[in-house]
């Protein structure tokens, strides 16, 4: 009898021992830790009020669209030497894409008929009111080219290269007809087209495209919430293979890090809002949650992939005014890709004229922040 007893509490202390090893698992690794704050210093870069921001190759060099006057200038930080790439003016811009030299930039216009025919500019006048329309500017020839009104999401293969998603489902949305879609790659004005891969509409419908850094491999995810199915896809440009990375059908956005090691993607609820930051490997698993909400297109990483930079509402909650704009203070965390540590570096209400950022980019080693049509360097 005695030894039975000793036997039960031998036991009882080893499920004791091993709940209190479970609490304190969770307490110290699983347990969201609280991030550091180390706020790094900002500089205003320039008074003109842009947006579209390009940093070229030598690090000093920007190209933008200059709000007042709409036209796609370039500016050098270091001297303030400043000129005009085109005399074109944007108006009804939706998107905007730069090649990777900057010599060239697709721009995706909503099809405003009166305003557009006022311009001068961008207008398709067999296209309905408000249709989407595909065009490329290249500033070494000032030529404005109009792309196929049957082309989706797009982007670089190259500086005078494009792949993008192509169908005939768009140009004729009201039809009920199946249409077929694939991948294709041309040169930047549309000609020598080549079929890449076949694809399917009904999970592909009006794709978005983002080409890899090092040109190997394409994201493909649906541009409108809503259709198909809410997952993304790596196609494999080398093995012409399609992999499909998601499964749950709530991943509207997806981006490549710097160096293409990482993945960027966004997580959203049932209802399709509140996008939460992930990032998985190049190949699209080893997922890890960031538990950051952040808004589609705000996170970037560091040169050398160590670290996420991604902009953060302050009050963990995306606020639209009466434009759908977003609005509101933010925070910019820095996220270690591999422990996914916090730090936060940057907090817009500590700042006057800061507050809502638009546009995240890389300067250099630092960092770049659009707000208020501003653009600011943030020292790292």
């Amino acid at each position: 009898m005695l030894k039975n007893k000793k036997i039960i509490i031998i036991i009882l202390v080893i499920l004791l021992l091993i709940v209190l090893g479970l609490i304190l698992y969770f307490f110290v690794y699983q347990k969201e830790k609280t991030p550091i704050i180390s706020e790094k210093s900002v500089s205003k870069l320039t008074n003109k009020k842009i947006k579209y921001v390009k940093v070229l190759q030598d690090g000093r060099t920007i190209r933008f669209n200059d709000i007042e006057t709409e036209l796609f200038k370039e500016l050098n930080l270091e001297n303030g030497a400043e000129k005009t790439l085109s005399n074109i003016p944007l108006a009804e811009d939706l998107e905007v894409t730069w090649s990777p030299n900057g010599e060239k930039v697709i721009i995706k216009i909503s099809n405003n008929r009166a305003l557009l025919g006022q311009l001068g500019y961008f207008l398709d006048n067999e296209a309905p009111d408000n249709f989407i329309t595909t065009w490329v500017l290249d500033f070494n020839t000032s030529k404005l080219q109009q792309l196929s009104k049957s082309i989706g999401g797009i982007d670089w293969l190259s500086d005078d290269k494009i792949i993008y998603y192509f169908s005939d489902a768009l140009d004729y949305p009201e039809s009920t007809e199946s249409f077929d879609s694939s991948l294709v790659e041309a040169d930047w004005n549309g000609k020598n087209y080549q079929k890449i891969s076949d694809l399917n509409t009904e999970d592909f419908y009006n794709a978005k495209i983002v080409v890899s850094p090092n040109k190997h491999k394409v994201i493909i995810y649906p541009e409108v919430e809503g259709f198909g199915d809410n997952n993304f896809y790596i196609y494999d440009l080398d093995e012409k293979s399609l992999q499909k990375i998601t499964e749950d059908g709530l991943t509207p956005s997806a981006a490549w890090s710097s160096k293409g090691e990482h993945i960027l993607f966004y997580k959203v609820d049932n209802n399709g809002e509140n996008p939460i930051l992930w990032l998985a490997n190049q190949n699209g698993v080893e997922k890890k949650n960031t538990k950051l909400l952040s808004p589609y297109g705000l996170a970037i990483t560091s040169p050398d992939d160590k670290y996420v930079y991604a902009v953060v509402p302050k009050n963990n909650k995306i606020e639209l005014n009466n434009f759908g704009e977003r609005t509101g203070d933010d925070l910019i965390y820095e996220i270690n890709s591999g422990s996914l540590d916090k730090t936060i570096i940057f907090d817009t209400s500590n700042h006057e004229e800061i507050d809502t950022i638009t546009e995240i980019g890389l300067l250099g080693e630092d960092i770049f922040i659009v707000s208020n049509n501003n653009i600011y360097r943030i020292k790292i």
